[in-house]
């Protein structure tokens, strides 16, 4: 099986080419950054070795401490001595650096940059409890800081083989390596090679392994990279499902396409049939052109006498409406008469006082043509009035009318119920005055006028009345 490489620079290839008879072999990684892409170590570690990560960016050691559950994984930053230091934390990158002056210029090209406190400590307090245990190889990837790494490295007590060193300026193809590599020449420690990211040092006592560090991966090193291998693999997924919708498609075609044919097969019978059934109709319709026809032409007679009948009908109906129109006028007219008369006996009844009435009943009683009413033609016979109640001055003017015109009652009855109606009797006393909707609320308060018209010693008539109210009307301003 070919070995999977997940470095950025294909480091795991040229360490695993050194190391790949090592088992269950130890690293330390610092700057780890993720634990699967660009990691150095991620292809030991599922070869079973084990090592010691440390990562500041606290996104990153989460995601260690899930996915490495075998290795140490420290939160903190190593440096030259113990204390705290200014992290500037580059989400989602591997650009997170604790040199302030590195950060300013990422955050010039427009990257997002936090700033957090973190603890920092030597490494060679870091590797303390591991003191006697083979450090197979070392890896420094901090953006800037690998000098203060170095110089707080003891490569007297720690021996790491092969020790892998970011050599270049973040960001730039700029070497910077001069500021530390005396110390690891110091330190027993030859370079060997240079990838053009990272410069790698061996061990003096472990020259043995130089062979395999001077040259570049190739392809007897029988790898495969990690991301092209993903890309691979989601392109073969994608094939698969393509070739998967294909499938499904050829089978939907087919399926469709059998439905085809046995819906041309059924359209065919159903067309066969539609064209029998559509002589059949051609022939019957035929035969109801033919009767309708016939049923034109005798409604095209009916129509003539109908409409001749309408002409007389319309005819007949222009006289009816002028006689209607005459008639209605002459009724009109007959009912414009007897509202006005009714008005004004109305006004006459409801606008005079009980004295006014009283002075016309003994008018009535002289002989007073004026007052005398005038039998109608034609007239009804009077209704039996004995249970209808009146005022009390009708009551004595039948009393008097009775003493010389005999009538249904003697005159001493009718005498006798205008006092009882005087004297407040119910029985005798008259209905209350119906309200009469024509009748102007106003013309309520004229009754006292006219009771003070009655008061006056000249003969009361209906003229000198109306002459009185309009008057009265006209100062009061109603």
């Amino acid at each position: 099986m070919s070995f999977i490489s997940y470095a950025q620079n294909l480091e795991d290839v040229i360490l695993h080419r050194a190391l790949k008879d090592v088992k269950n072999g130890f690293y330390v990684d610092v700057g780890a950054n993720d634990p699967v892409i660009d990691s150095v170590t991620k292809a030991f570690y599922d070869l079973g070795w084990t090592g010691v990560n440390i990562e500041p960016n606290q996104d990153y050691y989460r995601k260690l401490v899930n996915e490495r559950p075998r290795d140490i994984t420290l939160s903190c930053a190593a440096g030259k001595t113990v204390g705290e230091i200014e992290f500037n934390n580059i989400p989602n990158t591997g650009l997170s650096t604790a040199v302030s002056q590195i950060a300013e210029k990422h955050g010039q090209s427009g990257w997002s940059v936090t700033k957090t406190t973190v603890p920092v400590y030597p490494l060679k307090d870091i590797l303390a409890p591991y003191a006697n245990r083979d450090i197979h190889f070392l890896k420094i990837d901090v953006e800037g800081m690998e000098t203060e790494i170095i110089e707080g490295m003891d490569f007297q007590k720690y021996r790491p083989w092969i020790l892998v060193i970011e050599a270049i300026a973040p960001g730039t193809q700029d070497p910077a390596h001069g500021q530390w590599e005396h110390y690891i020449v110091d330190a027993n420690y030859a370079y060997v090679y240079f990838d053009g990211v990272n410069r790698y040092y061996l061990a003096t006592e472990q020259s043995a392994l130089k062979k395999h560090l001077i040259y570049p991966p190739g392809i007897f090193d029988d790898f495969a990279v990690y991301t092209k291998l993903q890309a691979e693999q989601a392109t073969q997924r994608e094939l698969d499902e393509k070739q998967n919708e294909l499938d499904q498609c050829q089978r939907e075609f087919a399926e469709t396409q059998r439905a085809a044919e046995a819906a041309m097969k059924q359209m065919q019978k159903e067309i066969q049939m539609l064209a029998e059934k559509f002589e059949e109709l051609r022939i019957q319709s035929k035969h109801h052109a033919e009767e309708l026809e016939g049923q034109i032409s005798e409604k095209d007679k009916s129509i003539g006498i109908l409409k001749s009948t309408n002409a007389k009908l319309q005819k007949d109906n222009a006289d009816l409406q002028r006689h209607a129109t005459s008639t209605s006028e002459q009724m009109q007219a007959v009912i414009n008469a007897r509202q006005s008369e009714i008005e004004r006996l109305r006004k006459l009844l409801y606008s005079s006082t009980t004295g006014t009435h009283l002075y016309r009943a003994m008018r009535v009683l002289i002989g007073d043509r004026h007052y005398k009413q005038s039998p109608a033609k034609n007239a009804r016979p009077k209704k039996h009035y004995a249970n209808i109640r009146v005022p009390w001055h009708t009551h004595l003017y039948r009393a008097g009318l009775g003493i010389f015109v005999k009538g249904e009652k003697p005159w001493h009855t009718h005498l006798y119920r205008a006092f009882a109606s005087l004297c407040g009797a119910k029985k005798y006393s008259p209905h209350p005055l119906p309200c009469i909707p024509s009748m102007p609320a106003a013309q309520q308060s004229q009754r006292s006028i006219l009771d003070a018209a009655s008061a006056v010693t000249e003969p009361l008539t209906e003229e000198r009345i109306l002459q009185y109210f309009r008057k009265k009307r006209s100062e009061s301003g109603i």
